[in-house]
C-alpha cells in the first residue's frame, strides 16, 4: 500500500488485512519499488 498519507494507509490497510491479504505499506513510490524488490528479491 501506497500513499503519503499515513491515515489512508492505515484505514485501507487495515480493510485488506481484514480480507486477508498481506500489506506492506510505503510512504512514497520509490519506498513502494524497494520493498517490493525485497520481497521478491
Amino acid at each position: 500500500m501506497v500513499d503519503n498519507e499515513s491515515f489512508l494507509r492505515d484505514i485501507i490497510s487495515t480493510q485488506l488485512e481484514a480480507e486477508g491479504y498481506d500489506v506492506v505499506q510505503a510512504t512514497n513510490g520509490l519506498e513502494g519499488l524497494e520493498k517490493a524488490n525485497e520481497l521478491i528479491g
